[in-house]
C-alpha cells in the first residue's frame, strides 16, 4: 500500500523522539504484515528521515556524539552516520521480514 512509508516516517519520528529508535524494526515488521506491495527501500528511507529529523533537532545529542567521536578517535560524523545506516537497515529488513510473514 502507498501509505506504509508515510506511517513508517511518522512512527519513526515518534519512536526516535522517545529514544527507542531501535524499535523501528518492530514498526516495520507490523507494517510489512499489514500492508504489502511497497518497496522495502522506501521503508528504509522513511526510517532514516524520521531518525535524522529527530537527531538534528537535538543539538545536545549532536554535541555528545561529536565528543564521543573525538574521544574514540573517529571522524566527527561517524556516530551520526552509523545511526542513519542502522535506522535504514532496521526499517528495510523489518519490512522484508514482515512482508515474508504475510506471504507465508
Amino acid at each position: 500500500m502507498k501509505w506504509a512509508p508515510i506511517v513508517q516516517f511518522v512512527l519513526s519520528i515518534l519512536v526516535s523522539f522517545l529514544g527507542y529508535w531501535y524499535l523501528l524494526a518492530v514498526v516495520a515488521i507490523v507494517l510489512g504484515v499489514v500492508s504489502g506491495g511497497v518497496r522495502s527501500l522506501y521503508q528504509g528511507l522513511a526510517s532514516v528521515l524520521g531518525v535524522l529529523i529527530v537527531a538534528l533537532s537535538n543539538s545536545g545529542g549532536l554535541a555528545q556524539s561529536y565528543i564521543f567521536a573525538n574521544i574514540a578517535g573517529l571522524p566527527s560524523l561517524t556516530p551520526f552516520l552509523l545511526t542513519a545506516v542502522l535506522a535504514f537497515v532496521l526499517g528495510m529488513l523489518g519490512y522484508i521480514f514482515g512482508d515474508s510473514l504475510r506471504r507465508s
